[in-house]
């Protein structure tokens, strides 16, 4: 049976030392900004992403930082490309692309889980609800809170959240929190 990994959390700048400016992850995009400037854009429409409940500030932490551990870390120089994608946060462009994905995810683990003889609650479909949750939040970001990058064919895109990002505004609380999967998990 193979054991996923398991997740760590790297803790936040305060918001007094953050530069409205800047993006969260501003050390790592430095001298990124010709890339951004082609490749993303400002928000146009609501998106939606996994989430858990009650949604907070640490559900829409970039992957890479989500599993982040300094001693694992490569001396290696990533790409601009490689900085970008890490700090970037998943989203998706409606709810019903964020469900056939998810759902996607959780067929895909499962198989996974039953090939490696893994207990799917603990195994890596387990892993992923509890990193990813299980329910999908909508936001409704601003100019001021975050660039997202295009598009692709089932409705992903990758956003960069920028230090004017307001949780609380940008959540929308008229939709709530809503299950993914109502039979799933």
């Amino acid at each position: 049976m193979t054991q996923p990994k398991k997740v760590k959390h790297k803790k936040r700048q305060s918001k007094t030392s953050r530069d409205k400016n800047k993006y969260y992850y501003h050390d790592d995009l430095k001298g990124c900004e010709a890339f951004l400037r082609s490749e993303f854009s400002k928000p146009d429409k609501p998106l939606y992403r996994w989430t858990k409940t009650p949604t907070t500030l640490n559900d829409i932490v970039p992957q890479y930082y989500l599993n982040f551990d300094k001693e694992d870390e490569l001396e290696l120089e990533a790409t601009i490309e490689e900085r970008v994608e890490r700090n970037t946060v998943s989203m998706y462009t409606s709810e019903e692309a964020s469900r056939i994905a998810y759902s996607d995810i959780l067929n895909r683990l499962d198989k996974k889980d039953k090939r490696e003889l893994n207990d799917s609650s603990s195994g890596h479909k387990g892993q992923f609800i509890d990193r990813c949750g299980s329910y999908v939040s909508k936001f409704n970001l601003a100019e001021e809170d975050a660039l997202v990058g295009k598009e692709n064919k089932k409705g992903h895109v990758n956003v960069i959240l920028k230090h004017g990002f307001d949780f609380d505004k940008c959540l929308d609380k008229d939709f709530g929190t809503k299950k993914i999967l109502e039979d799933e998990v």
